[in-house]
């Protein structure tokens, strides 16, 4: 509870700023529900007609709706032991509790709904969508709280498949992963990407665009916890290699996805992409 206090106050600032109009005005309501029934008057229109209850009070009666301008959001994160690397003070699971945080509180000014998913090579966690203060106080707890998963692998196919199933309104997904060692997710993304609005966070480190020769390093593998010395005077050249194949196998599986996608590196200030998506998002939709 502590952790989120920080957290919360930390980035108070940040969502006024980003609730201010960006966040607001790019997060899209699910059009119009029924308010409250009345007398009809002349010049109501007749397709309103509130047909049961006018044939049980023997006077015409009309259905009124409004505007629902709250959203139902879901975040979805990755917790698998890959997203524990980082180089310096910031690694990729602190950049996705701040920005899934930040994104929760901002739902909480907004009064959406919020939903939690966090996977690794299952289905760790699931919370439904709710709103109000005490449920996004308990996802932001999920967010700060979760434990070290030592899964060997990252299955955001599986992930997807299950949210295909369990969410029936249209919701806005956001996505917190590296993206990387996961099974082939871009058919699982595009069948959701149907029913559903999605925005994929990319949280990537320095040192997965480019290791530099550093001589002999003593390694410990994120995702199996094997120890393993390695000689980067020689083997950088081929790891770099590798990496650029990964990254490029993601960024070919968004384009067959035709999903959204945000790079964020750790290094650099990592609101900044976020905010400026939302700036643009609300632009275009204004």
């Amino acid at each position: 509870m502590k952790k989120v206090k920080q957290i919360d106050i930390r980035l108070r600032r940040k969502v006024h700023s980003l609730f201010s109009g960006a966040y607001r005005s790019s997060i899209k309501g699910q059009g119009m529900v029924f308010s409250h029934v009345r007398e009809y008057v002349p010049g109501d229109d007749i397709r309103s007609m509130a047909w049961n209850l006018t044939a049980k009070m023997s006077k015409p009666y009309v259905k009124l709706f409004e505007e629902d301008k709250h959203s139902q959001i879901l975040l979805v994160l990755d917790i698998s032991s890959s997203m524990d690397f980082g180089v310096g003070q910031s690694n990729k699971r602190s950049v996705l509790e701040n920005l899934s945080s930040l994104l929760a509180f901002c739902a909480l000014k907004n009064k959406d709904l919020l939903g939690l998913l966090l996977f690794s090579s299952d289905i760790d966690l699931y919370l439904p969508p709710k709103k109000g203060k005490t449920h996004i106080f308990h996802v932001v707890r999920q967010i700060c709280g979760f434990q070290k998963n030592k899964s060997h692998f990252t299955d955001l196919n599986k992930a997807l498949s299950f949210l295909y199933k369990v969410l029936n309104k249209r919701t806005q997904i956001f996505i917190f992963s590296d993206f990387l060692n996961s099974s082939p997710f871009e058919r699982a993304l595009r069948n959701l990407e149907r029913k559903h609005e999605i925005v994929n966070f990319v949280i990537y480190d320095l040192f997965e665009e480019s290791i530099p020769s550093l001589g002999l390093v003593d390694l410990e593998d994120l995702e199996t916890g094997e120890l393993k010395t390695l000689d980067f005077s020689f083997r950088s050249k081929s790891i770099n290699s590798d990496l650029k194949e990964s990254r490029e196998l993601r960024e070919k599986q968004f384009k067959k996805s035709q999903s959204e996608r945000v790079l964020i590196k750790c290094q650099d200030d990592i609101y900044r992409p976020l905010i400026s998506f939302f700036k643009k998002r609300s632009l275009f939709n204004s």
